[in-house]
C-alpha cells in the first residue's frame, strides 16, 4: 500500500465520519466527554484533532506508553486512560477505529457504571 495515500485517505475519511455521526446522533463534540481513536501514530491523531477542533483533554491517549498496539488501542486506551471515569460514572464516547485495507468505524458510545479490568502487562 502507498502510505502518503493511506495518510490522505485516513485524513479525509475519519473526520468526515466522525462529523457524520455526530450529525446523525444530534450530537455536538461540547457533548462529548472524550473522543478515542485508534492510535497509529501521533501525527495522525494530532491532525485528526486539530482538523476537528477538538480539546486535547477529550482525546486520550496512551501511544507513548505501549506504542501501535493495533487493534486493541481503542480497548487500550478505554483500560488504561478512562478507567476510572468509566467505572464511576456515565460518559458519552465517540470511538474510531481505522487501519488496514483502507477500512474505519466510527460509533458513539454511552456508558454507566463500566466494569474494568486493569492492564495486564507481560
Amino acid at each position: 500500500m502507498d502510505g502518503i495515500e493511506v495518510f490522505n485517505f485516513t485524513m479525509n475519511e475519519v473526520p468526515r465520519d466522525v462529523r457524520k455521526l455526530l450529525a446523525e446522533c444530534t450530537l455536538s463534540v461540547d457533548s462529548l466527554d472524550y473522543l478515542v481513536f485508534h492510535q497509529a501514530n501521533k501525527i495522525i491523531t494530532d491532525f485528526i484533532v486539530k482538523k476537528l477542533k477538538l480539546q486535547s483533554s477529550k482525546v486520550p491517549y496512551c501511544l507513548d506508553r505501549f506504542g501501535n498496539t493495533s487493534a486493541v488501542s481503542i480497548p487500550l486506551t478505554l483500560v488504561s486512560e478512562l478507567k476510572n471515569e468509566l467505572q464511576s460514572g456515565a460518559l458519552e464516547l465517540v470511538l474510531s477505529g481505522f487501519g488496514g485495507g483502507l477500512s474505519w468505524a466510527t460509533a458513539y458510545v454511552s456508558t454507566d457504571n463500566v466494569c474494568v479490568a486493569g492492564v495486564i502487562e507481560v
